[in-house]
């Protein structure tokens, strides 16, 4: 929680950050949230699921096995054939707390410099050029992500969602994450026209689809645990009480 700055003009003043030299940062990333959007690259590349992240449903590429380590990224570089747009504003990110939706910079990221890079804000208090293209970045992506969300939940609404098959996780030496969904296509041939059609046109049923077809992408996980099995699990750093946390910071106008 200490480690997460609210950007803003007064948090920020004077602070300058230096963007990422390469990916080492998502090493630690073994779910990565994904928009419709990314299907047609990301389906072919990695296993896709549905997942929930503080009670919001989220469409996620299993990048690793155990919690904190991504298989795919090794010695700084991505091994895979398709880059998740989550990581093209890392180490910012979009949090909403309520009504409210911020923008928050990871102060353990390394990015921090004392001069060079980018500033924040400028002397009279406006963000610098290179804050107003991450906002931009955030603010397609944070709407994306949005409605892919809603899809998500819509399948969930209507039953469809059960956990990754037994016989699939099985294969995987060290599996040890849970909470991971596909779309069950025994019991969507089972609703009725009406609730087919909802989720036809919200673009849930494609995501349905392709999260069942990038299954058969797990042969990808078994041949990377072989060239970059996981590190030591990492603590928790996890964020318990956002309302608490976000306390009297302003929202971000999308």
């Amino acid at each position: 929680m200490s480690n997460t700055l609210v950007v803003n003009a007064k948090d920020c003043k004077g602070l300058r950050w230096q963007p990422p030299q390469d990916i080492a940062f998502a090493a630690n990333h073994a779910l990565v949230p994904l928009h419709a959007g990314e299907l047609a690259g990301a389906v072919a590349g990695m296993p896709l699921a549905f997942a929930q992240k503080q009670g919001d449903w989220q469409l996620v590429a299993v990048c690793g096995l155990t919690a904190n380590h991504s298989l795919f990224v090794r010695d700084g570089k991505w091994m895979g054939a398709y880059t998740p747009q989550a990581f093209g504003y890392w180490p910012f990110d979009v949090v909403q707390v309520g009504k409210r939706v911020l923008i928050t910079f990871d102060k353990s990221s390394g990015t921090l410099v004392g001069s060079g890079g980018e500033p924040f804000f400028d002397l009279e208090g406006n963000m610098s050029q290179a804050m107003l293209n991450v906002k931009q970045k955030l603010e397609a992506v944070f709407t994306n992500l949005q409605v892919a969300s809603r899809a998500v939940e819509s399948l969930q609404e209507a039953g469809v969602l059960v956990p990754w098959p037994d016989n699939l996780t099985s294969r995987l030496a060290g599996f040890d994450l849970s909470g991971l969904y596909y779309m069950n296509e025994q019991a969507l041939a089972k609703l009725d026209d009406a609730a087919f059609l909802t989720l036809r046109r919200n673009g849930a049923l494609a995501m349905g689809y392709a999260v069942n077809l990038s299954l058969g992408q797990v042969h990808l996980l078994e041949r990377l645990l072989n060239l970059n099995p996981p590190a030591q699990k990492p603590q928790d750093g996890s964020i318990d009480d956002l309302e608490a946390f976000f306390e009297g910071d302003d929202n971000l106008s999308f």
